[in-house]
């Protein structure tokens, strides 16, 4: 990774037996993010998300089924860009001031956490431009 502070891994497996499995996504190990919010998303169609940056919070997005291609970008050094496929189990953290936007496959879930309250998208979303037309996808 590029971008200071982008966190993308794999969850761990931390415990199994013949009930279930049990995967660490985070565990007080990735820099000094808090979750304060914890959201899911369930996809409906193919769908493009975010193009956005925050201000004031990091996020953490994990696949739990499905996946999708992200692109990170740095809101104030835009030469510093990352696109990558994520995939169930996958899991990146993206901190303030970084850019993002997936393409994400229909029927995917998605879990998410932000280190801060989410107000709504005029108080919490800035806008990015990412200079291109189309998604410059990784995958299929």
């Amino acid at each position: 990774m590029n971008i200071p502070g982008v966190v993308h891994r794999r969850a761990v497996l931390s415990h199994e037996d013949e009930r279930r499995q049990l995967f660490t996504i985070f565990n007080g190990d990735l820099n000094d993010f808090t979750a304060v919010q914890l959201k899911w998303f369930t996809f409906k169609s193919y769908s493009l998300v975010g193009g956005h940056y925050h201000n004031d919070f990091d996020e953490v997005f994990c696949i739990v089924k499905g996946g999708g291609d992200y692109e990170l970008v740095h809101a104030d050094n835009p030469e510093q860009r990352e696109v990558f496929y994520m995939t169930e189990g996958d899991m990146v953290l993206v901190p303030k001031r970084v850019a993002h936007r997936a393409m994400i496959k229909k029927d995917s879930i998605i879990i998410a956490a932000n280190s801060q309250p989410y107000v709504s998208p005029e108080v919490s979303d800035f806008k990015f431009d990412f200079g291109q037309n189309s998604f410059p996808e990784v995958s299929n």
